[in-house]
């Protein structure tokens, strides 16, 4: 079928029809890349013509579309996954022993799967693109965790084909072959190998610095694989003068093997506590991990990103944004986000110049749409609060395209929550709140006890009151906007004695000047969980003891 044509004669049908508003559940606020656009529309052009009335003035005006553009299966077409190297065009390389090879198809995202060549060797196995003469994909025996078979009946993605998952600590690869009895003997050859090897070469690899380089190189090669090669799901974003692929973070499953959160079916039932609960869960998971515990507990963080990739089922639609609970989930997925890049470091650790792009660029899918960093905090969180003024990093400004994910600005807003929202530079606390809607207000009035009280500052020499940066920026949260209704709101949260004397010098016959902090420029290199009263306690009880 002729995508392209049947894309632009939808888009023209649907102009005049209707208007196309964000309201629509088949609407996005990210931007797909064109393959992806084609495949949507397609899809959603077949649904809407299988839910018309045979008679209706869509269905025909579809059929006559239909009746242009199917085309009768080619000989190509019956030729996918038959053959080998050869009709692949791919020149198998000398220098290892060919245990076993098939053409298969893998999956760069659930849409859209590239036939490929796929060699076992003695030492790892290697996938070619068609009429490639490198490996578009190698992977060593060392670094594969597990390979299964996936049993996916009604939801496979390419029903008739079996699928086998080859998971690595970093990401599952999902491969689809011809017939059950291929895919079963590629399992048997690769598990053979792997026991040969796991006998024969463990002790060269025992080495713990050069297992971490392996990992860590692990999630980087995975990003850069898939935007070196072109394809993408999502549409490139403008960050300053440059257009740069979204790094999208959970992605080491795919959505059609992991649990859904939720139903997408509106007749269902629909818990929003079992989400917020999820969403708590993951970012305590994620802010309790650290450098180390990647490298000494790999497992855990393989169960993190598998948690990560869960929120791709979220139905964003059901979501209530006018409740407290919404505000957490959010800001929780924000914290969670930045969290998972800092650890990981894809594009390398933050600084100056570089903070711009990482806000801009590093994502999570959530739902059916696209989310980075840069867009949650602007325009979900912040979303129907104050514009920000004259913003300087790490106070990132959206590019103009993210203005449609004002769609999902939350009802529910706190003026407080800017001083909970973490920009990763060290004039932010290194600990994070993971918020509850029970507990909530609590919550928010301790961050902003606590993050005043350590950035108010009184220069008795220079006669200035220094205010934090935030508050500059986001003047307009509070009360008139100018400097002086911010050091009233901020003099609310200190304590008796201080804010007695705030409000004793601007009373002074020459009060004092109001100043902001300058924004910093180092940043933390991981973030971790502000503790409950009870768990700091006992923590302060075990570090003396060892003292």
């Amino acid at each position: 079928m002729d995508l392209l044509a049947v894309n632009r004669r939808m888009k023209r049908f649907d102009k005049k029809n209707s208007t196309k508003l964000l309201t629509d559940p088949h609407s996005l606020a990210g931007q797909l890349s064109p393959t992806e656009q084609s495949l949507r529309q397609t899809s959603h052009a077949l649904n809407r013509i299988s839910n018309a009335a045979p008679s209706s003035q869509m269905s025909k005006q579809f059929e006559d579309i239909a009746n242009t553009h199917f085309r009768t299966p080619t000989e190509l077409d019956r030729s996918f996954l038959q053959g080998g190297a050869f009709q692949l065009g791919v020149v198998p390389p000398d220098g290892q022993r060919l245990v076993y090879a098939s053409l298969v198809a893998r999956c760069l995202w659930e849409s859209h799967w590239r036939e490929e060549w796929i060699g076992v060797y003695e030492r790892n196995i290697e996938l070619f693109t068609p009429a490639s003469k490198h490996p578009a994909l190698q992977l060593s025996y060392f670094d594969i965790s597990s390979v299964r078979a996936l049993e996916l009946d009604e939801l496979s993605p390419l029903p008739g084909y079996p699928i086998l998952a080859i998971e690595t600590g970093w990401q599952c690869y999902y491969l689809a072959f011809p017939n059950e009895d291929s895919r079963d003997e590629f399992c048997a050859a690769i598990q053979e190998q792997r026991r040969h090897h796991t006998e024969t070469e463990e002790n060269k690899v025992a080495d713990k610095d050069l297992w971490k380089a392996r990992y860590l190189q692990g999630f980087q090669d995975s990003v850069g694989a898939t935007v070196s090669s072109g394809n993408h799901k999502w549409a490139k974003i403008p960050s300053g003068t440059k257009t740069m692929h979204r790094s999208v973070m959970n992605v080491r499953r795919m959505a059609f093997d992991v649990e859904a959160l939720a139903s997408p079916d509106a007749e269902e039932e629909f818990e929003m506590e079992r989400i917020e609960s999820f969403v708590s869960k993951l970012l305590e998971l994620a802010l309790s991990t650290t450098f180390d515990n990647i490298e000494t507990n790999p497992e855990t963080f393989a169960e993190f990103l598998d948690m990560a990739s869960q929120l791709r089922s979220i139905p964003l639609d059901r979501l209530d944004l006018g409740l407290p609970a919404s505000l957490c989930i959010f800001t929780n997925i924000y914290h969670c986000l930045l969290q998972h890049a800092l650890l990981l470091t894809i594009n390398g650790p933050l600084y100056k110049k570089s903070v711009g792009h990482f806000f801009r660029t590093t994502c999570y899918e959530i739902g059916a749409d696209v989310f980075s960093l840069a867009e949650l905090y602007h325009c979900v969180i912040r979303g129907n609060m104050s514009k920000p003024v004259s913003p300087k990093k790490p106070f990132i400004e959206i590019p103009r395209k993210s203005s449609s994910y004002n769609f999902y600005a939350l009802v529910y807003t706190d003026s407080r929550i800017n001083f909970v929202l973490n920009t990763g530079d060290v004039s932010c606390r290194q600990e994070v709140p993971v918020l509850r809607p029970s507990t909530l207000e609590s919550q928010l009035q301790d961050a902003a006890t606590i993050f005043v009280a350590q950035q108010l500052v009184v220069e008795e020499q220079k006669r200035v009151i220094l205010l934090p940066k935030v508050c500059d920026i986001y003047r307009n949260d509070f009360s008139a906007g100018d400097s002086r209704s911010c050091l009233s709101f901020c003099a609310s949260f200190l304590s008796a004695d201080r804010r007695n004397e705030v409000v004793a010098l601007m009373k002074d016959e020459s009060p004092y000047a109001i100043k902001f902090v300058p924004c910093a420029e180092q940043y933390h290199q991981v973030l971790s969980i502000v503790l409950e009263e009870d768990e700091r306690m006992d923590r302060d009880v075990e570090a003396k003891a060892k003292t």
